[in-house]
């Protein structure tokens, strides 16, 4: 069983998610691509500020019951090009 800490999330929330976002900001065209995407997909733009809020909000129990929630759901599968030797899901599971 995976046990996620406290200490692990907040290093997460840093490292991973504060750190990558703060870094793709600087660079102009991956910024403009963002903006453009969360306008297009949201209707809205979200700023730094609110994503690092955002991110902050984030809890042990939000990480653990999406990890349920993946574990429980139903397995899914998408297959492109010549199918012959695709196997099915049920083998992969």
């Amino acid at each position: 069983m995976l046990v996620y800490t406290i200490e692990r999330l907040d290093e997460s929330k840093q490292h991973s998610l504060k750190a990558t976002t703060l870094l793709a900001a600087e660079d102009q065209n991956v910024l403009v691509e963002e903006l453009a995407t969360q306008s297009l997909n949201a209707g809205q733009v979200v700023s730094l500020n609110d994503y690092e809020k955002a991110v902050d909000s984030i809890t042990v129990q939000d990480i653990t019951g999406l990890a349920n929630k993946i574990v429980k759901s139903k397995g899914a599968m998408a297959s492109v090009g010549k199918l012959q030797n695709a196997p099915y899901l049920e083998d992969l599971l």
